[in-house]
């Protein structure tokens, strides 16, 4: 999400933000994304361990004393099925059709999707919540630009995706140079959209990672794919990229 607050900052500071990049994002979220994120958060949601850790937070917060096991309970489950149920989306069918997770060191699939709800039990359930649904709701086009400082539109859940004439607005009033580095196989940002935004932006690169790694190609997950990023950055920062 730190390039979708790239974005924000672009059009929030436009007199700040002189430079942004955009690795593996968008300015708003797409239908496709919000649906794809409403796997993992029902998974964690509907989970048995989640339930009954949020009624005891709620006895506690209505000044209750919970004793005893109960109070040691955690969301467990739910969070090991939130990363088991997104593990399909980081990369992509490629990715997994030529069998990229043996370069990590997983020696089957079962493996790779072990490990990945095995990273989010350290996460506070509610906190991977409200980042979840911020992502879901992430839009530029309800960013005020009127002189008055008065926002009347705010990012909602549902997945309308906002007013397309607002956001094409917010678009030209970055006045920052933007870069955007889409991987053409990531499943959550796709290179299209990120094309049509540089249509709007005042001065706005594209420039697509080719690569299988999908979504975490922007992450430095492939060297080559981190090479080409690097190449990129290095070109921008001196200035060389233009509209």
């Amino acid at each position: 999400m730190g390039g979708q607050q790239a974005f924000h900052w672009g059009v929030m500071f436009p007199d700040f933000v002189k430079r942004a990049v955009g690795i593996c994002t968008s300015s708003r979220t797409s239908g496709h994304n919000y649906a794809f994120l409403e796997g993992p958060i029902a998974a964690l949601t509907n989970s048995i361990d989640y339930i009954a850790w949020s009624q005891i937070k709620a006895k506690k917060a209505a000044g209750e004393v919970v004793e005893g096991p109960l109070n040691e309970v955690k969301p467990i489950h739910g969070l090991q099925a939130f990363g088991r149920t997104y593990s399909a989306w980081l990369t992509s069918a490629e990715w997994f059709h030529e069998k990229k997770w043996k370069s990590l060191g997983f020696q089957n699939v079962e493996s790779w999707i072990k490990t990945q709800g095995e990273t989010k039990p350290d996460w506070d359930a509610n906190d991977l919540l409200v980042l979840a649904r911020m992502w879901q709701m992430g839009d530029i086009s309800t960013v005020d630009n009127g002189s008055d400082g008065s926002n009347p539109t705010l990012s909602q859940l549902g997945g309308g995706e906002g007013d397309d004439e607002a956001w094409k607005l917010a678009l030209k009033s970055i006045t920052a140079k933007v870069l955007l580095l889409p991987c053409k196989t990531d499943q959550y940002f796709r290179p299209q959209a990120n094309l049509e935004e540089a249509r709007y932006l005042q001065c706005g690169d594209v420039e697509v990672i080719e690569s299988i790694w999908g979504h975490i190609a922007g992450g430095g997950a492939s060297e080559e794919d981190t090479s080409f990023m690097n190449r990129k950055l290095a070109d921008f920062m001196v200035g060389e990229a233009s509209r």
